[in-house]
C-alpha cells in the first residue's frame, strides 16, 4: 500500500469472567492486511468502499462505517424517485 501508517481507534469495554467469554466476544481471529478493489481504467488503484462494508457485515461489524466514513453503508444500490 501507498500510505505509511493509518491509525483509527475506537475504545469498546466489556467485563468478562473468563478467558473463553473474551475469546467469544472477538469479531477478528486475526490482525492482517487486507485490500478491496484493483486496477481501473480512470486511477491505477481505486477501493471498493462497498466491498469493505460488505466484509464488515460479515464481521458484525457494519457500524463502525458510518463512524470511521461519516457515511451510512448499504449493500444494493437503492433507486432513485
Amino acid at each position: 500500500m501507498n500510505w505509511k501508517r493509518i491509525v483509527c481507534k475506537k475504545l469498546e469495554t466489556e467485563k468478562t469472567k473468563s478467558k473463553e467469554e473474551l475469546a467469544s466476544l472477538r469479531k477478528f481471529s486475526s490482525f492482517e492486511e487486507i485490500s478491496f478493489g484493483g486496477k481501473n481504467k480512470s486511477r491505477e488503484f481505486h477501493m471498493d468502499m462497498g466491498e469493505l462494508f460488505r466484509y464488515l457485515q460479515e464481521h458484525k461489524c457494519e457500524d463502525i462505517f458510518r463512524e470511521y466514513f461519516g457515511i451510512s453503508g448499504r449493500t444494493q444500490l437503492q433507486p432513485t424517485v
